[in-house]
């Protein structure tokens, strides 16, 4: 059972993933339609959600790669991958398994809480 900042982590990998990725044009229908200001506004909400959580792992004392690789498995969906992920990276799959193992050590649910981080 995946906890609260497990949840937010994969949620913000997901977002940060896609804010990473060039824009590309969705077919008439795929989406709602919004306002050009409710979809800027919405794209301000994950960017700033994606620069809080950015900033809260930096916080904890994780390195960048360290906040890569985090992201980058929590973004997976179901088992996680470190395999794919080191691809991705361009780093070892033991590499990104010690890393994300490390990374997980000075993060918790109860710093996540209050600092605010979750609710």
């Amino acid at each position: 059972m995946a906890t609260s900042l497990e949840k937010h982590l994969a949620r913000v990998g997901r977002l940060w993933q896609r804010l990473d990725q060039p824009r590309t044009r969705h077919p008439e229908g795929d989406r709602p339609q919004l306002s050009h200001h409710a979809r800027a506004q919405a794209a301000i909400e994950r960017t700033d959600e994606v620069a809080g959580t950015l900033a809260w792992l930096r916080k904890q004392g994780l390195s960048d790669q360290q906040i890569r690789i985090v992201l980058a498995v929590s973004a997976m969906e179901g088992e996680r991958d470190f395999a794919q992920v080191a691809r991705q990276l361009g780093i070892s799959r033991q590499g990104v398994r010690d890393s994300y193992l490390r990374a997980w050590r000075k993060i918790s649910i109860v710093r996540a809480v209050q600092d605010g981080l979750l609710e």
